[in-house]
């Protein structure tokens, strides 16, 4: 089966919102948090329904 990989990137202020997107990445399958705390390599077997479910 291949993987997909995305590109996920986010830019915001709120801590509370910081703090949510860092503890669901924590909890995805394969990620890889690149460049700066923002910006992250999702790899998935799965399609891309995956993220719209957890993020």
């Amino acid at each position: 089966m291949a993987n997909k990989i995305y590109l996920f990137s986010y830019e915001t202020e709120n801590v509370v919102t910081t703090a949510s997107i860092e503890a669901i990445m924590d909890d995805l399958y394969d990620v890889l948090n690149i460049i700066n705390k923002n910006v992250y390599l999702i790899k998935t077997e799965d399609d891309l329904s995956i993220l719209d479910k957890y993020i």
